[in-house]
C-alpha cells in the first residue's frame, strides 16, 4: 500500500478520473445534453451529417410565421431541374429573371406561350421561313400580279374583207388571267353614200367585242381624220404563255379607211 501510494500524484488522479467518466457516463452526455448552443456557429459541416439524417421532417413548417426553407436558405445555382417536379408556375418565379441560358435547347413548345404572348420583337426575322401560301392572295399566285401589258398600233387602207388592222401581244399570262383589251382607231370613207364597218377585238379566232360603224348620206373625207371609235372588253379566261389580241375589221359599204388603230392589253388579275 505505501508503495501505490508513494506513486500517487495529482496527475496520475486525474488522468483516472477522465478516464472513468468517459468510459461510465461519456455516451449518456453526448445523447441526452449536447444543444444547439453547446455548438459554435458554422462548426457543423456537411461531413458531421450522415446521409438521409436531415429529412423534411427536420425542417420549421411554413404553416409556422416566418418558417420553412426561403431563397435565403439555397445556395446560388443549388436548384437545377431535377429539383424540380414540374409544380412551378409563372407565380413561382421572379420576373426579369430567366434568361435564354436558363431554357434548355428545343425544350419549349406551344403549349408553354400564352397566346397572344409574342410579338414582332421577340421573332428573329432571320430564322423565319418561307410561308408556305405566301406566294398566293386569294388563290391567285403570285406571277399572276407581275406587271404584263402591251400595245400594238396600225392601220387599214381601202378597207375590204376581215383585215386586222393593229394586235398586240401580251407575255407571261397565267391560265385564267382577266386581261383588258381595249381598241381605238380613226376613220374617213370616200366612197359614194354610206360608209360602214365592222370591227372586233379578238383572241386568235375567239370574238371578245364587236361593233358596227357607218354613215348615211354624206361620205367622210380623207381630210376629215377626227371621227374616232373605240371598243373595250375584258377576257375573263386568258390562256397561259402569250396570248395576241387583235382588232379585226371589214368594210360592209362605201369605201372606209382605219388610220391610227391601236390595241392595247393589260393583265388585271385571274
Amino acid at each position: 500500500m505505501r508503495s501505490v501510494r508513494r506513486r500517487l500524484t495529482y496527475a496520475n488522479v486525474i488522468s483516472s478520473l477522465c478516464l472513468f467518466l468517459i468510459l461510465a457516463g461519456g455516451a449518456a452526455y453526448a445523447a441526452d445534453t449536447v444543444f444547439s448552443e453547446d455548438i459554435v456557429d458554422g462548426e457543423v459541416k456537411t461531413a458531421d451529417i450522415g446521409n438521409n439524417q436531415v429529412l423534411s421532417a427536420d425542417v420549421r413548417d411554413d404553416t409556422i410565421n416566418n418558417g420553412g426553407l426561403s431563397a435565403a436558405d439555397l445556395g446560388p445555382d443549388s436548384v437545377g431541374s431535377s429539383e424540380v417536379d414540374g409544380s412551378l408556375s409563372g407565380a413561382d418565379i421572379n420576373d426579369g429573371t430567366l434568361t435564354s441560358g436558363d431554357v434548355a435547347a428545343d425544350t419549349l413548345t406551344g403549349a408553354d406561350v400564352a397566346d397572344n404572348g409574342l410579338t414582332g420583337a421577340d421573332i428573329n426575322e432571320s430564322t423565319l421561313g418561307i410561308v408556305p401560301n405566301a406566294n398566293t392572295l386569294d388563290g391567285l399566285d403570285s406571277p399572276r400580279f407581275k406587271n404584263a401589258n402591251a400595245t400594238g398600233t396600225g392601220q387599214c387602207l381601202n378597207l375590204a374583207s376581215a383585215t386586222t388592222c393593229a394586235s398586240a401581244s401580251v407575255g407571261g399570262l397565267t391560265s385564267g388571267d382577266d386581261v383588258y383589251v381595249s381598241a381605238s382607231w380613226q376613220w374617213y370613207g370616200d366612197g359614194v353614200g354610206e360608209d360602214a364597218m365592222a370591227c372586233s377585238i379578238k383572241r386568235g379566232a375567239v370574238n371578245l367585242e364587236s361593233t358596227r360603224i357607218g354613215q348615211s348620206g354624206n361620205e367622210h373625207l380623207n381630210t376629215d381624220t377626227s371621227i374616232t371609235a373605240s371598243l373595250i372588253t375584258v377576257d375573263p379566261v386568258a390562256p397561259a404563255g402569250t396570248v395576241s389580241y387583235s382588232l379585226v375589221c371589214s368594210e360592209v359599204d362605201g369605201a372606209v379607211n382605219i388610220l391610227s388603230a391601236r390595241v392595247v392589253a393589260i393583265r388585271m388579275s385571274g
